[in-house]
This record gives C-alpha cells, sequence and structure tokens, in this order.
C-alpha cells in the first residue's frame, strides 16, 4: 500500500492518494494514533476534490 501511495503523490493523483492514506489507515488497530492520522489525511484529501462517497466513508472509519 505504501508503493501505491507513493506512486500516486508521484504523479500527482489526489484521488488514489486519499485511497491509499484510508486504506493504510484501516491496517492499524483502532486505538494506533496512526490510524487517526491517516485517515485524517485521507480525509483532507477527498474534501479537497469533492470525493463525497470516499469522504463519508473514511469519517466513518474515524469515529470507530
Amino acid at each position: 500500500m505504501e508503493k501505491s501511495l507513493k506512486t500516486a503523490e508521484r504523479l500527482a493523483m489526489p484521488y488514489e492518494q486519499g485511497r491509499a492514506y484510508d486504506e493504510l489507515g484501516r491496517h492499524f488497530p483502532p486505538d494506533h494514533p496512526g490510524r487517526q492520522a491517516h485517515v485524517s489525511y485521507a480525509c483532507e484529501i477527498f474534501a479537497d476534490i469533492g470525493a463525497s462517497y470516499e469522504l463519508t466513508h473514511a469519517q466513518a472509519a474515524i469515529s470507530r
């Protein structure tokens, strides 16, 4: 997944960056600070690009 993130960043593909951050975050246990950080960053990206479905999905992962 980190390879996907690096590639998306290099190619300036924000949707794919958001998806990669979201998936990376979800692999941490619920109480791990890395989960919150990665999924929150995914939320920022999704909000910036107007990906409302993905934003709602990521926000739900934060509240779990």
